[in-house]
């Protein structure tokens, strides 16, 4: 407790508190780890974004691990530490209060935002996103709902399909089912065919499957990781092509195209983010140029083990080809679609709509609504007014959904 004696006292404690109100710096909280099987990949977002947050907020990385509990990281960590949780400080988030606090009940700091980098399940799926409404904490992620829907590819797929948007064919297959080729054929597919867990991202647990044994075993294979697997139709010759949306001012914005460089029959996980060899994780980009409408140059992030991310402008041999096959006109309908589709999942902060492109027909694939590395390539300005835009908007939506009124009195407790 600081007391006071004197009136210089008084005038001190006042200057010294109108000096930290000028200095006065917002906390925002950049969150990753989290039990997934994303759980990688999200510290290496994590790590980009967090260097990324302009110098008018203060920045504090918290990591959830493997076993659900969360801590505080040094800015600087190397990724290889993570797993070393001994060193880390556990720390603690409460109902109806903004704050972080340590174990022993202590409030560390006030969060006015996280930006949420965690993928996949109980991520992904809106359960964090519920813990930080329940804390009274702005987050720049889509609301519980939205995340919930998308996350599992038969419910996000089902929106599709009522809603008028074009996807390719698909069966779900639960527990209890055995007849694989029967149930596929029976929706019309034909081999080959692409298998996925219903509920990941990345890729992970994904495999074509070209005849009814490998179908068997890419089933099995994709039931390691979830007990609801897509079966969905294998479109050769398409043009993988992802867009970005977000809602700033009110207003829905489209972001610049990208085509994925694979090196595969579809986007692995080895193509988003082990291409470069041991050591490094990358995805290459083909950008597409907002104002020209077609594809002008080829960027390859790499996020290297400590997460710093290089660009390489290496050749893309496919470039040519691809020119070909994206037109202005279908550029512009991906930029429209995916506008239409933030608008219809009620989306929130930024999302990524990956799509299928085959002549003059576009099929959506799904939407991300924590994009690896949120998607920041895509949007025309450096990366720190990105995530600038991203914090003010998570913050005024906030403040609007807050403002709104959760009491309805009634009797039902008896009178006052």
């Amino acid at each position: 407790m600081e007391y006071i004696k004197s009136e210089k006292d008084v005038k001190d404690l006042l200057k010294r508190i109108k000096k930290e109100k000028k200095n006065f710096k917002p906390t925002i909280v950049v969150l990753c780890g989290g039990k997934s099987f994303e759980h990688d990949i999200s510290i290496l977002t994590a790590q980009t974004i967090a260097n990324a947050v302009p110098n008018k907020y203060n920045v504090q990385i918290v990591y959830q691990a493997l076993n659900g509990a969360f801590y505080l990281v040094p800015f600087d960590m190397k990724v290889s530490h993570y797993k070393d949780l001994d060193s880390l400080v556990p720390i603690y988030f409460v109902a109806n209060s903004p704050y972080i606090y340590n174990s022993k009940g202590k409030k560390l700091a006030k969060i006015e935002v996280i930006i949420n980098c965690t993928h996949g399940q109980n991520c992904e799926d809106g359960t964090l996103t519920h813990l930080f409404n329940v804390c009274g904490i702005a987050s720049t992620n889509a609301n519980p709902t939205c995340q919930a829907i998308t996350l599992d590819k038969e419910f996000m797929k089902d929106v599709f399909i009522s809603s008028g948007f074009d996807t390719p064919k698909y069966v779900v297959i639960k527990s209890g089912h055995n007849d694989y080729e029967q149930i596929i054929k029976r929706q019309g597919l034909d081999y080959p065919v692409i298998v996925k867990p219903a509920n990941l991202g990345s890729s992970i647990g994904i495999c074509v499957c070209e005849d009814s044994q490998s179908l068997i075993r890419g089933i099995e294979f994709a039931k390691k990781f979830d007990e609801k697997i897509i079966v969905e139709e294998f479109i050769d010759g398409v043009v993988e092509v992802n867009c970005s949306a977000r809602k700033f001012n009110g207003e829905v914005q489209a972001s610049g195209c990208e085509v994925p460089n694979k090196h595969n029959s579809f986007l692995t996980f080895d193509d988003k983010y082990c291409a470069g060899g041991k050591g490094v994780k990358q995805a290459d980009k083909i950008n597409v140029d907002l104002l020209k409408n077609n594809i002008i140059n080829k960027t390859t992030f790499c996020h290297s083990q400590d997460g710093d991310i290089v660009e390489d402008d290496a050749p893309y041999a496919e470039l040519e080809k691809l020119k070909s096959k994206l037109n202005d006109y279908l550029i512009s309908s991906i930029q429209k679609l995916t506008i239409a589709l933030y608008e219809k999942f009620d989306c929130e902060g930024v999302v990524r709509v990956d799509y299928l492109v085959k002549e003059d027909k576009i099929y959506v694939n799904e939407i991300n609504t924590i994009p690896g590395s949120l998607a920041y390539y895509l949007w025309e300005e450096n990366i720190e007014d990105f995530v600038n835009e991203l914090i003010l908007s998570a913050y005024k939506n906030f403040k609007e959904k807050n403002s709104k009124s959760f009491i309805l009195e009634t009797h039902i407790l008896g009178e006052k």
